[in-house]
């Protein structure tokens, strides 16, 4: 199983203003905020790109690398295969990084250095 995402096929990747997804500016930084959407074939391009057989799928999430409150995006650079195991766990990193962004005791730039 992946614990961590493979930089190379996952270096990362933020909503900009451009993003077909993208649906406002958030928080006083003024952060573009992209709406999810994980297509089925998305998904499974994912699992391909982390040599994962679609028959385990359910021992994962889809997770982004920056996540939906600090400026996600729905590109395959910002996706990995997470083990469902680990999830609750970085789900916690990530509501506390989001209450400090929301506070403006953060910025996106800090944020994406710690994950």
């Amino acid at each position: 199983m992946h614990t961590k995402p493979n930089p190379v096929p996952t270096p990362g990747c933020l909503c900009t203003a451009n993003d077909p997804d993208f649906m406002e500016y958030r928080y006083a930084e003024h952060i573009p905020y992209c709406r999810h959407s994980l297509t089925f074939a998305l998904q499974a391009t994912v699992f391909n790109r982390y040599n994962i057989r679609l028959a385990d799928r359910n021992k994962y999430e889809i997770d982004y690398l920056i996540p939906t409150a600090c400026g996600l995006s729905n590109s395959l650079d910002n996706l990995w295969p997470q083990p469902i195991a680990e999830a609750a766990e970085k789900n916690k990193l990530e509501d506390i990084l989001y209450r400090l962004l929301q506070a403006g005791s953060i910025s996106q730039a800090e944020i994406v250095r710690e994950i």
